[in-house]
């Protein structure tokens, strides 16, 4: 499994961590939450987690997840 941050996803200060913590221990995901951005590409899933700082704001975090490829 190979995680991949675009560089749109570094211009909101969430640091990697804090976006992976909220993932995966998300309260609410949405599968294919919205067009994608880009076209051809995948709808997002949306997670909606915790901060890793007690009494922060929730974090939405938007993930295009790819399947593995098929040998």
């Amino acid at each position: 499994m190979a995680i991949e941050f675009t560089e749109s996803a570094d211009k909101h200060g969430i640091s990697h961590t804090d976006a992976l913590w909220a993932m995966e221990h998300a309260r609410y995901v949405e599968r294919e939450f919205d067009e994608p951005r880009v076209p051809g590409r995948l709808k997002p899933t949306l997670f909606i987690g915790p901060s890793r700082i007690p009494a922060q704001p929730l974090l939405e975090v938007m993930a295009e997840i790819v399947p593995p490829a098929r040998w």
